[in-house]
């Protein structure tokens, strides 16, 4: 049943299995097969916002890039060097969000909101992270501070040191590890203007389903793996097939991971509250300051993509 279904999806979807290569800045979030899945999805489930269809679109689309770059083998540490690769690897979004609608919600999205409303970052559930950026130029447009905010986040593993297993160890990776999480499957995003001090600013939010725990690994490596193949890989979560080195599941029934998580003995591993799939009571959150980088190489800006659905998840370490 469920080999039809990926069949199925498979050859009938258009919105899945383009990675042929750099895709420029301007034309990701106007891509066609964004727009497909926008009108057949996106738009009937989200209430309005402070961004638009095209712009949540593109949130999605990047995020699935870096993840994606992660799973092939292909995000940089330094100039020679790279973060090992991934079979394990999910889309953002899932298959599931088209069989089952009502496993879509936008509440990550409102949460967000809710930070850049006032350009202030806010209390955000227990259990999931949030990356924030306020930018002092007025205007800008939306689509640009997106690609600036992800390139924004995406620093840290280029700046402070990540080890083989891929141990979150240093909180100034923050924002890189909320990005690629191999356990935050949902996320929502949001651009805000508003005005401090006189001035008109502006300010970027995305919240994720689930929080990464310092002292643990950011996701599953596999030595010499770029990515999952249609017979080795995604496991994590039943009923899952492989598309294009991204994991893409049929089902929201999570089991334990095939694949130990590598050891972080002798690690700080004092980090954040477990995580809950629930919304309990709230904690401030603080902006991460900025420190001085290590390193800064040339950023290669390779825009792979893909277009996402949306479902959490959440098992045991």
């Amino acid at each position: 049943m469920w080999l039809f279904l990926a069949l199925f999806f498979g050859s009938t979807y258009e919105g899945f299995g383009d990675y042929g290569g750099p895709i420029r800045a301007e034309r990701v979030a106007f891509h066609p097969r964004h727009a497909k899945y926008l009108r057949e999805v996106l738009a009937s489930l989200c209430p309005p916002g402070l961004i638009n269809d095209a712009e949540r679109a593109n949130f999605l689309f990047l995020h699935n890039m870096r993840r994606l770059e992660v799973a092939l083998q292909q995000a940089r540490l330094d100039q020679f060097r790279y973060l090992p690769g991934t079979e394990e690897m999910y889309e953002m979004v899932s298959l599931v969000a088209f069989l089952f609608p009502k496993n879509y919600n936008c509440e990550l999205e409102h949460i967000a909101e809710m930070s850049t409303r006032n350009c202030e970052l806010v209390a955000i559930p227990d259990g999931t992270s949030i990356n924030f950026k306020r930018f002092l130029t007025y205007p800008m447009d939306k689509l640009n501070l997106s690609f600036i905010a992800m390139d924004y986040w995406s620093e840290p593993n280029l700046n402070f040191p990540i080890d083989n297993n891929v141990t979150y160890s240093d909180p100034r990776l923050e924002s890189f590890a909320n990005m690629i999480y191999y356990k935050s499957l949902q996320i929502g995003c949001s651009i805000g203007t508003c005005r401090r001090e006189g001035e008109l600013q502006q300010a970027v939010a995305c919240v994720y389903s689930s929080r990464p725990q310092l002292g643990s690994a950011m996701y599953l490596p596999k030595e010499g793996t770029t990515g999952c193949t249609t017979f080795s890989g995604c496991r994590v979560i039943p009923n899952s097939v492989c598309n294009g080195g991204l994991c893409i599941s049929f089902t929201s029934q999570i089991v334990a991971a095939t694949t130990a998580e590598p050891s972080s003995a002798g690690l700080d591993t004092k980090g954040p509250s477990t995580e809950s799939p629930e919304y309990p009571s709230t904690a401030p959150y603080h902006e991460p300051s900025t420190p001085t980088p290590t390193k800064q190489p040339h950023r290669h800006h390779n825009l792979h993509g893909k277009i996402l659905l949306n479902m959490e998840i959440d098992m045991d370490e």
